[in-house]
């Protein structure tokens, strides 16, 4: 499990703690009584000259981090007999890590990372007026989607490790340095080229190119014969004969092959497949696999991208066992040209809104409001920050079938025109739609983003030398390795989804 970079969780926090629950009658109450939290949370583990962050700070920087990673790959968590119940510090990572080590190495490297890029934001005399306003945003979507005060909700979530000073404290810093860090970001980008981007990619163009092929795969019938060297010798057979065909007659001669002798054993088979279940199970694998990028240490890779690589090139790879597969060349190595798309959305929850009509009777009266209005991007834009249940309002340089279908169905219907709007139906709840405009061609947008984020890793190395930081090991080590029993028994499912 690869480890999250720094600033990441100021992304995925900020999504989650506005998605933990429902409930729509909260009151904003305070926090709870100072008695009840660990004194621990007013050390000071990290300080620059402008900021500080606390141990309280740093508990929801970990708490939340570990929610959030834990959502994003429970499956994983599964599947190693991951505990949640139990203490971090008694579960491995590594042989020589707990998973608490990991959270905590990952809390204070993001920590750290936000103080360094909020000091530069500030020696930049970028604005800060704002970020009060924000994050009581924050807060009340909070308590509006959780049903209770911020205090009851800080007991929940963190226990005692933290009080609201320490939430509004983290959320401000977090917001000041990942607006910053987004500023940085649009920067680099804006002094990026095309002929930038061109000559990094014809640097690296086998590890960027894209390749399609089929593959099928013909498996020897052993069930029914007792000579099972002679079914292995068959099999070897056909897919020869496939090799042939392919060979003689190209891409065309693959498919009407495969599709012949899928027909043919469905005919023979004791359980054969309806005429529509058969066509569509050929149409799938005759539909093959698409922009697939090369990786090494990969035999079919490797192949695929040899140089001089051609469409209708095929090989035959025995599997053993009387398996053996032919793999064609659909499309050789290219360049993907393909052009992106841009989009702003509002997405209405049905959580948030006690059901799905309601989210939907809710969707339809902004986008009439907003219709009814100046009907810009800006005053979308105004709308999706009061509205929007996905941190994220402008999707850039999304590719076809990227998103989820329905959303993306609306985005790349062949009609759509700059500044339409549409209310769409996803498995996430409705989305008021607005259509950007093109973005970049794939190969671009890739490319784009590598030397984007390898100049922003360069930028915040150089911060680290900018920028002093003084460290407490002692309120470091004083953070908690077990996750509160009442988050996990929370009615906000889908924190651990």
């Amino acid at each position: 499990m690869k480890k999250i970079i720094a600033l990441l969780l100021a992304v995925i926090m900020l999504a989650s703690i506005c998605s933990c629950g429902k409930g729509n009658n909260a009151a904003n109450d305070g926090a709870s009584s100072s008695a009840d939290i660990d004194p621990n949370h007013s050390l000071v583990a990290i300080e620059s000259e402008n900021y500080k962050v606390t141990n309280g700070m740093l508990s929801y920087f970990y708490l939340y981090g570990f929610y959030n990673v834990y959502a994003q790959y429970s499956s994983y968590f599964q599947s190693i007999g991951f505990d949640v119940t139990k203490p971090l510090n008694e579960q491995q990572y590594a042989e020589d890590m707990t998973w608490h080590d990991y959270f905590v190495e990952m809390t204070v490297g993001d920590a750290r990372t936000f103080v360094r890029v909020a000091e530069a934001a500030k020696a930049d005399g970028y604005d800060d007026s704002y970020v009060e306003d924000k994050v009581q945003n924050e807060i009340d979507k909070i308590t509006q989607s959780e049903g209770m005060t911020i205090g009851d909700y800080i007991t929940k979530m963190f226990g005692n490790t933290l009080d609201e000073a320490d939430l509004r404290a983290a959320l401000s810093l977090q917001v000041y340095a990942y607006d910053y860090y987004e500023k940085l970001k649009k920067d680099v980008d804006s002094i990026t080229t095309t002929a930038d981007c061109e000559e990094y990619y014809n640097e690296n163009a086998k590890t960027l190119n894209k390749v399609d092929y089929i593959s099928y795969t013909v498996t020897a019938s052993t069930a029914n014969t007792d000579d099972t060297e002679a079914a292995y010798a068959e099999a070897k057979a056909k897919a020869e004969e496939l090799v042939q065909v392919t060979g003689t007659q190209g891409l065309d001669g693959f498919k009407s092959w495969v599709s012949n002798y899928m027909t043919e054993r469905n005919s023979e088979s004791t359980a054969p497949l309806s005429d529509e279940d058969l066509e569509n199970q050929i149409a799938k694998i005759l539909a093959g696999t698409t922009d697939v990028s090369y990786t090494e240490e990969s035999e079919l890779a490797e192949w695929c991208f040899e140089d001089g690589r051609k469409a209708g090139d095929c090989q035959l790879t025995d599997n053993g066992a009387g398996s053996y597969t032919v793999t064609v060349i659909a499309k050789a190595p290219h360049r993907a040209d393909d052009i992106t798309k841009n989009v702003r959305h509002i997405l209405f929850k049905p959580e948030s809104y006690d059901s799905a009509d309601a989210a939907k009777a809710m969707a339809e009266e902004i986008l009439a409001q907003w219709k009814a209005g100046e009907a810009t991007e800006e005053s979308y834009d105004a709308l999706a920050k009061e509205y929007n249940d996905d941190s994220t309002s402008l999707y850039e340089n999304i590719y076809q079938g990227e998103m989820v279908d329905t959303f993306n169905d609306w985005l790349f219907d062949e009609a759509r025109q700059v500044g339409d709007t549409g209310i769409v139906e996803t498995d996430y709840g409705y989305h008021i739609m607005y259509f950007v405009g093109d973005g970049y061609p794939i190969w671009e947008s890739e490319v784009r983003a590598t030397l984007i984020d390898a100049r922003l890793s360069e930028i915040l190395t150089e911060y680290e030398t900018v920028y002093a930081l003084n460290e407490n090991q002692e309120a470091v080590d004083k953070l908690p390795a077990t996750v509160p029993q009442s988050a996990l028994a929370s009615s906000s499912q889908n924190v651990y989804e």
